[in-house]
């Protein structure tokens, strides 16, 4: 290019003190996206309550960590696999 002449062999787009490396790793930096934790785990028979669905009991509970899922059989007859990050279950006492 015509302009590489006039900015210089020299030119490296860098601040003064600043070298290749650091300005590398401050860009290529990205903060890692939180994965929420489920503390809730299920186990088998337990009554659970759904805001759409409403009254059901666990028939089965995968402990995957964050993508684990459980099997719950509604009241209406229906039986939904559920992730537990998305489902919003509670317990009912």
């Amino acid at each position: 290019s015509k302009f590489l002449y006039e900015i210089g062999i020299g030119f490296t787009g860098l601040a003064p003190g600043q070298s290749r490396r650091s300005l590398a790793s401050t860009e290529a930096t990205t903060p890692k996206a939180s994965v929420p934790v489920v503390e809730d785990a299920f186990t088998k028979g337990e009554l659970v309550s759904h805001a759409k669905f409403g009254l059901g009991r666990v028939e089965k509970y995968a402990d995957m960590g964050a993508s684990s899922i459980v099997t719950v059989r509604f009241n209406s007859g229906v039986s939904k696999n559920l992730m537990m990050k998305y489902a919003k279950l509670s317990k009912v006492k």
